[in-house]
């Protein structure tokens, strides 16, 4: 099959008829003006040089879209990409992170999420502690984390220098058979435990 290019193509250096399923090819030497904007292909290698760049000549700014092994979006220095459905904006990737429906501020801006888990431990206030259940999780959005744990502690000393009970002297717990004791605490300061228990919780 012949692709006929008219003359005024044909001619111009940079634009060719490849006769295959690529019908025109712009080499890396040309660049395309298309509404007071250009789009230009860079063929070069090296991240953010490959895929096309385009230039808005109205704001002098240039944007990248290019691939490696992924997508990569680029606006140019201190630019936003834009999410506008229906010319309505719902969300912005900025330098200070992620906003939604028109709104700026770098206050505002989601700049960080995160999901992890750790192992809690009794660092002070006991000696030699043992475990029959570690686990903690928590969710970071922004600023704000979100925190739960499960520990059992099954033996250890209890240092009665950090822990401060009510009355003055620490408690003895339960002993009958499924009793649950109750321990409310504050951590006053470092290493000074308020500590109120109540026992045989119903």
């Amino acid at each position: 099959m012949t692709t006929k290019i008219p003359a005024e193509l044909s001619s111009t250096p940079g634009i060719s008829d490849s006769s295959n399923a690529t019908a025109i090819t712009i080499d890396s030497n040309e660049d395309v003006t298309v509404n007071n904007g250009t789009l230009t292909s860079s063929g070069a290698n090296g991240v953010g040089n490959q895929g096309f760049h385009i230039t808005d000549t109205g704001y002098s700014k240039t944007h990248k879209l290019f691939g490696d092994n992924s997508l990569h979006i680029q606006a140019d220095s201190g630019q936003s990409i834009l999410i506008k459905p229906n010319a309505s904006e719902i969300a912005r990737f900025t330098s200070d992170g992620l906003t939604f429906n028109g709104d700026t501020a770098a206050a505002n801006a989601l700049d960080d999420y995160e999901e992890g888990t750790f192992t809690p431990t009794v660092t002070s206030g006991m000696n030699s502690p043992t475990y029959s259940v570690q686990r903690g999780g928590y969710i970071r959005v922004g600023n704000v984390v979100n925190f739960q744990m499960d520990i059992n502690i099954t033996g250890g000393t209890a240092n009665s220098s950090h822990f401060k009970f009510a009355g003055g002297t620490a408690p003895t717990l339960s002993t009958a058979a499924n009793a649950v004791d109750r321990l409310d605490y504050i951590v006053k300061a470092n290493g000074e435990v308020h500590a109120v228990v109540t026992l045989d919780v119903k």
